[in-house]
């Protein structure tokens, strides 16, 4: 998303010269199990601090901490001032932080990711860690009665809604955005409100209003459509699925929910980001936002298959500047990376499924 709102020569020059946009780098040492006094394991966690908004403050030194997601702690949130919680930073004076989350990024506690080496990837432990972490840092830049205010959106903000909940003392206020309260596998209800938006722009819109009820159509069209021979052929035709959809029919179901997952993506990415401000990529006339999403569903001169092609197609062009020559269907090739154990191959792909 950085890349969207800065450039990529931007975001790729804070990547390789961060000290060049005030932004510094330590490790931290953290016990690998906060609540086991007997493992005596540690590691380093790696902190990203930068001081340019800073001012001492007699009645208490303001700083702020982004907590670490499910990825590398990405430096241009540090490197740039463009984001909501950097502002609010140069407004309070504030000094910053970025704590990378424990398994990602530099900061791995253990040699591998094996089942047994995941037993302390947990809520539990991560809230720990920045619990542990705050009071060193009060302690190693000498802050004066520091208020410290944590950040984060989508499942770190939920960190920062349970930190205020199980380490009250340790921060005066958090800002949990977007940030889900409710543990669930299968979180239909974002779907849900996927259809909200669509419906709402239906409503809104007499451009579009006839969206909603061509985005289910179309969707309704796929589901079936998989499971017939012409269907398959059509799609693999306008889709270029490799491997084509009923090569191996002893994987059809995985096949199946692969495909759906990859067309329904960019809809989830696009009602997701329509109303955050990415300046382009979001709000000129061909950006990727909900009301020209619309206009491509609503196309009467093509099929529901030809529709969701432009969608697939437009979307990906956006991400990579890249024509996308053929859909990659390949299920065992797609969960591979997850199946390596190293942290060098290692990722974590979260998939939502919805009702369209």
């Amino acid at each position: 998303m950085a890349e969207l709102i800065l450039g990529h020569d931007s975001v790729a020059d804070c990547n390789v010269n961060p000290t060049k946009y005030g932004v510094n780098i330590l490790n931290f040492t953290q016990p690998l199990d906060h609540f086991d006094p007997n493992n005596k394991v540690k590691w380093q966690q790696q902190v990203q601090w930068k001081n340019s908004t800073f001012k001492p403050n007699a009645e208490g030194d303001v700083v702020f901490l982004l907590i670490g997601g499910t990825e590398p702690a990405p430096l241009p949130w540090m490197c740039f001032m463009n984001f909501t919680w950097t502002k609010l930073a140069e407004e309070h004076n504030a000094f910053m932080f970025q704590l990378e989350h424990r398994y990602f990024g530099n900061s791995i506690p253990t040699p591998n990711m094996s089942v047994q080496n995941l037993a302390w990837l947990t809520t539990d432990q991560a809230l720990a860690d920045i619990n542990a972490f705050i009071p060193e840092m009060n302690k190693m830049f000498n802050f004066n009665k520091p208020k410290w205010v944590a950040f984060g959106g989508a499942y770190t903000g939920t960190l920062a809604a349970l930190l205020r909940v199980v380490y009250p003392n340790i921060t005066n206020g958090n800002v949990a955005s977007s940030a889900p309260i409710w543990a669930k596998l299968d979180f239909w209800e974002y779907a849900q409100k996927m259809e909200e938006v669509i419906l709402w722009e239906s409503q809104m819109n007499a451009n579009n209003a006839e969206c909603y009820n061509e985005t289910n159509a179309a969707f309704a069209y796929m589901r079936s459509a998989v499971y017939f021979e012409k269907g398959r052929e059509e799609l693999n035709s306008v889709f270029n699925i490799t491997p084509p959809l009923g090569k191996n029919f002893t994987t059809i179901d995985l096949d199946v929910i692969n495909f759906l997952t990859t067309i329904l993506d960019p809809f989830i990415r696009i009602t997701l980001y329509t109303y955050v401000n990415l300046d382009e990529a979001t709000i000129n006339s061909t950006g990727l936002n909900v009301n020209n999403l619309c206009s491509k569903m609503v196309d009467q001169s093509k099929n529901y298959t030809q529709r969701l092609y432009d969608v697939y197609n437009w979307e990906s062009q956006w991400d990579s500047d890249v024509n996308p020559t053929f859909l990659d269907n390949d299920y065992w090739d797609g969960i591979a990376p997850i199946q390596n154990i190293s942290f060098t191959g290692g990722n974590v792909i979260i998939v939502f499924l919805g009702s369209f």
